[in-house]
């Protein structure tokens, strides 16, 4: 069974609506590309056992063409960067 791919299951859906409202592809390109995506680890430090866990946290500007930028911080061992370009489109 293959693997759920969020962007490029929004970006499929993206171009589809594009193509129905008349959005010329290279302004769709512009529109779906992320301005920013900054990955970062933050130490996780468990008080049961003393243990440290790294976890990758991503924040993701989508577009700062006009202010406030929209974007985000998600924090969740599953995420990937990928999962989080798809969140912030």
């Amino acid at each position: 069974m293959q693997e759920f791919e969020l962007l490029e299951h929004v970006n499929n859906r993206f171009d589809r609506a594009g193509a129905i409202l008349g959005i010329s592809p290279d302004r769709l390109k512009f529109y779906r590309t992320c301005d920013r995506l900054i990955r970062f680890k933050l130490p996780l430090h468990r008080e049961h056992d003393g243990s440290l866990e790294l976890i990758t946290a991503y924040r993701v500007v989508h577009k700062e063409h006009k202010m406030p930028a929209k974007g985000g911080l998600r924090i969740n061992r599953y995420n990937t960067s990928r999962d989080m370009e798809a969140i912030a489109l």
